[in-house]
C-alpha cells in the first residue's frame, strides 16, 4: 500500500486515521466543534503570540551555551488583547541579532520580557514546547527573571493542541477521535505551514525571500559576510519570516474562533 486510499476502513485501527481516508473520500472536513471551542476558551488574553528563530551550532558559541543547544537569535511577537483586536503592524514586536558572533541573549529577552506586562495574558506559540525550552534555558541562567517569566511559561499555550488535538487537554473520553481538525489537504501533517494555507489560503510564505526555518538559519550564518545591501536585505527578509509565523498564529485562531462560532 502506498496510498491511504489503497486502504479501507475496517483496515485502520486509530480513529484519526478513519478520519483522514474519510475526509479524503469524501473531500470533507473533519470538525470537532464542541473541542475546539473548548479549547479556544482556555486562552486567557492578552494573547503573546510567540515565535523565535534558534541557532544550534555544534560547539557552544557563548558562555553557558551546550553543543547543539538551541540558542535564540530573533524573535517575534504579535499581542491580542480581544478575541480578534490584534493589528498585523501596531501590535506587533520584534528583535533579530545583528550577526551570529554577537550574543545578543540579554538584549533579546530584556525586549522580550519587557512586553510581557499582563500576569492574567499568556503566550501562545505553534509546538509551544519550543518556544517554553529556550525560554527555560535563558531563565536557568538568569533567575533574576523567574519570578515574574516562570508563570508565563507553566500556562504557556499551544495553538495546535486545539487543532490536533492533545491528551492532557482532550482526554479520550472527551475527545475518542484523538484529532479536533482535519482537511485533506493536511497529508498528515500539522505544521503551520500545512495548516495555514487550509484556513487562509490568502496568507502565504511563497512572497517572502526566506520561506523555511533552516533558510532562517542558513541567511543568519551568512551575515557577517555579506556586503551592506545584502546585508540589509537579509535583514529584512529574516524579519518578514519570523512576522509572519506569528500573524499566520493569529489568522488561524481568528479563522478557528469563526468556524465553531
Amino acid at each position: 500500500y502506498t496510498r491511504i486510499t489503497d486502504f479501507k476502513d475496517e483496515n485502520l485501527y486509530y480513529p484519526q486515521q478513519k478520519i483522514q481516508l474519510k475526509s479524503i473520500l469524501e473531500n470533507k472536513q473533519y470538525i470537532d466543534y464542541d473541542n475546539i471551542r473548548k479549547g479556544i476558551n482556555l486562552i486567557k488574553y492578552p494573547i503573546y503570540h510567540l515565535d523565535f528563530e534558534t541557532f544550534a551550532p555544534p560547539l557552544p558559541r557563548f558562555k553557558d551555551e551546550k553543543c547543539y543547544q538551541q540558542s535564540p537569535f530573533q524573535f517575534s511577537l504579535h499581542i491580542e488583547y480581544e478575541p480578534g483586536v490584534c493589528d498585523e503592524h501596531k501590535n506587533h514586536v520584534e528583535y533579530l541579532a545583528k550577526d551570529h558572533k554577537h550574543d545578543c541573549r540579554d538584549e533579546l529577552f530584556e525586549v522580550l520580557f519587557s512586553e510581557l506586562k499582563d500576569p492574567n495574558g499568556m503566550i501562545l506559540a505553534y509546538n509551544v514546547s519550543f518556544e517554553k525550552a529556550v525560554i527555560r534555558n535563558y531563565l536557568d541562567n538568569n533567575p533574576q527573571y523567574k519570578e515574574k517569566i516562570e508563570p508565563f511559561v507553566e500556562k504557556a499555550f499551544d495553538l495546535m493542541h486545539i487543532i490536533k488535538g492533545n491528551r492532557s487537554i482532550f482526554p479520550e473520553e472527551t475527545a475518542p477521535n484523538r484529532i479536533l481538525f482535519y482537511d485533506k489537504e493536511l497529508n498528515g501533517s500539522y505544521s503551520i505551514k500545512k495548516v495555514l494555507p487550509v484556513f487562509a489560503p490568502e496568507l502565504t510564505y511563497q512572497d517572502l525571500e526566506v520561506k523555511r526555518g533552516t533558510d532562517a538559519v542558513l541567511e543568519f550564518s551568512k551575515l557577517s559576510n555579506m556586503s551592506k545591501d545584502t546585508y540589509d536585505k537579509t535583514i529584512a527578509s529574516l524579519l518578514a519570516y519570523c512576522k509572519r509565523d506569528t500573524w499566520a498564529m493569529v489568522v488561524i485562531l481568528d479563522k478557528l474562533r469563526k468556524l465553531v462560532k
